[in-house]
């Protein structure tokens, strides 16, 4: 928690360099699947997926009413049991694991079209970008070979709702395709990357900086 609280100045720092444009602070709440070497869901007998709930902070910059950027500090954990395909059991040890993480990322927004939803100024974007994952595992390694540390490219769209003039609800979904195979700890007899999907529900709020105070509405950024 002590990096995350001495990454938002940087973030702020880089977000609010234009002094023409107003920033977005929020939180979000979500849930994340890993797809790796283990199996996390099962549609057999019993329906079952092992999606984990998350928590994080962002902080968003509107470049214009098409484009903005963002910054994001998320946390969530990632799971695996090999139950869920019998035919997996007794291929290795340990049979199933969970452990935290925490993603950092940056993306861009791209907003091709805005409508009206329950009167209230809605937006469609898709984003992409690249972000950082950083594994925390208890006990001993599963394989030395796969680093704590991986890089990532998300990729996914949403919606955005204008609930007042500052305040802001996102529904976003992305999938984070990895540059390793070992997202899971657990590096397979394959070359298959790992990925992992997440679906992520935030609440922000608008700040505008310093410089556009008492200058008049004329020169904020426009709200989408």
């Amino acid at each position: 928690m002590k990096k995350v609280l001495l990454l938002l100045p940087l973030f702020s720092l880089i977000f609010t360099r234009s002094t023409g444009q107003n920033i977005q602070i929020g939180g979000m709440l979500g849930a994340t699947l890993l797809q790796g070497d283990y199996p996390s869901y099962s549609f057999g007998d019993t329906f079952r997926i092992l999606a984990n709930p998350g928590f994080g902070i962002f902080i968003r910059r509107p470049v214009n009413q098409s484009f903005g950027i963002k910054a994001s500090v998320y946390f969530s954990s990632f799971a695996g049991d090999d139950h869920l395909n019998p035919v997996l059991l007794g291929s290795r040890t340990p049979t199933d694991f969970k452990y935290s993480f925490m993603e950092f990322q940056v993306s861009g927004e791209y907003y091709p079209f805005h409508f009206n939803f329950i009167q209230r100024q809605a937006s469609f974007f898709v984003m992409s970008g690249i972000s950082a994952t950083k594994t925390t595992i208890n006990n001993t390694d599963i394989s030395e070979d796969c680093p704590l540390f991986n890089l990532n490219i998300p990729f996914g769209g949403g919606f955005r709702l204008q609930v007042s003039e500052l305040l802001q609800a996102t529904l976003q979904a992305e999938v984070s395709m990895s540059f390793s195979d070992c997202l899971d700890g657990y590096h397979g007899f394959t070359n298959v990357k790992d990925l992992y999907s997440s679906i992520k529900l935030g609440i922000s709020y608008g700040i505008v900086p310093e410089a556009n105070k008492g200058k008049g509405k004329s020169i904020g950024c426009p709200a989408f």
